[in-house]
């Protein structure tokens, strides 16, 4: 890991009208350096995750991107979306919605050159999704828009990736391919800081986790995070949990 964060978040605070989704948020991400956010609904996991990528404009504190990430930071972050962001009745295939994520949704249409059709192609052959490549993609399951969304964030090279419950709704298949794909993700060097409700997920492909509830309640390795007293305080009900060892998962 660099010794130099790739983003860092200081004493950031986020209100929506009158309610509060964060609050005095601190948080740094290095390279080769997968977090996860874990919590509560309403913990300010997503707009933590969309306020980093510019989305969501904080009530006070900061954002600050090393210099690594170049002159537009932009170009070198990728926020994917929870599945249900996206309009699946778009008719668009599968191959569509990954070049996407070379071009933006607003060129949807453009021209595409082969060589950017191969990285669409190969982005896909990572999550097992190639030969549904033509499929319209409101005939796709569940599990498999997910594995269409971190193959659209996958065609291009990048060095920072937020994702927004990436492992919501997936079956054991697919959490086994995205776990590999974050871990080569992580291998390569990029910074990975991911929001989700699995917390053995979380145990299993953090360096570190970083429990919420719009404040940080706890900040370390899964060991040092995911212990039974912090996830009391912060889902503030410990008979909701059913804890597996020292990981737990919420029954939202």
């Amino acid at each position: 890991m660099s010794s130099e964060p790739l983003v860092r978040v200081e004493h950031l605070s986020v209100s929506y009208g009158d309610r509060v989704a964060l609050e005095d948020v601190s948080l740094s991400l290095g390279a080769g350096e997968v977090v996860s956010l874990v919590g509560p609904n309403g913990a300010g996991k997503s707009t933590l995750l969309k306020t980093i990528a510019r989305l969501v404009r904080p009530n006070s504190g900061t954002v600050e991107f090393s210099d690594a990430l170049g002159a537009d930071p932009r170009r070198r972050v990728v926020y994917v979306p929870q599945r249900d962001h996206i309009d699946w009745t778009l008719p668009a295939s599968v191959r569509d919605l990954v070049l996407m994520g070379a071009y933006g949704s607003a060129s949807r249409w453009r021209r595409t050159s082969r060589d950017t059709t191969a990285d669409a192609e190969r982005a896909l052959d990572v999550v097992g999704m190639r030969q549904h490549s033509a499929t319209q993609i409101g005939r796709l399951s569940g599990g498999q828009q997910q594995r269409v969304i971190l193959a659209r964030a996958l065609i291009r090279p990048s060095s920072v990736y937020l994702l927004d419950e990436p492992f919501s709704g997936v079956d054991a298949p697919t959490e086994a391919i995205f776990e590999e794909v974050i871990e080569d993700l992580r291998a390569g060097g990029a910074a990975v800081l991911l929001a989700t409700h699995n917390l053995d997920c979380a145990r299993d492909t953090s360096t570190r986790v970083c429990m919420l509830s719009r404040k940080v309640v706890a900040l370390g390795t899964p060991d040092e995070a995911l212990t039974p007293l912090n996830i009391a305080v912060a889902y503030g009900d410990i008979s909701r949990l059913h804890i597996h060892g020292e990981a737990a998962h919420a029954h939202d």
